[in-house]
């Protein structure tokens, strides 16, 4: 063949058993109809208190209408009393059938915060 003194590689590829061998395609979610109501919180709590719990607590009782809580902050500071931290997490909140009312939103809010108060110990921060 006349080939340069190279290395020369051939390959063959079953391509009906690499396919089979592929996960299945990610179900896609569709784009909501509704926009989220964001709302940030700022959980004063002991600091033995782990985000990850404070985070658990959060979403369990979110309900359905809490769409994401995400941990934004961590503060520790001459603003609180020793032995305490601050933790703020960002909620989204959002209904499939409709826009949500600040009504909604709040009550939903207050549920949490009493929730991880009884929960965790947390307060309200300011």
């Amino acid at each position: 063949f006349d080939l340069p003194a190279a290395s020369v590689c051939l390959a063959e590829l079953d391509l009906e058993a690499l396919a089979c061998a592929m996960p299945p395609a990610s179900a896609l979610t569709p784009v909501p109809r509704f926009p989220p109501a964001l709302q940030d919180i700022a959980l004063v709590v002991d600091d033995t208190v782990s985000a990850a719990d404070l985070a658990a607590a959060i979403r369990a009782a979110g309900g359905a209408l809490l769409a994401e809580a995400r941990l934004f902050d961590v503060y520790r500071g001459g603003q609180l009393p020793g032995g305490k931290k601050s933790v703020a997490f960002s909620l989204a909140f959002q209904a499939v059938d409709r826009t949500l009312t600040d009504t909604e939103v709040e009550a939903e809010k207050a549920r949490i915060v009493d929730a991880v108060s009884q929960r965790l110990g947390a307060r309200l921060r300011g």
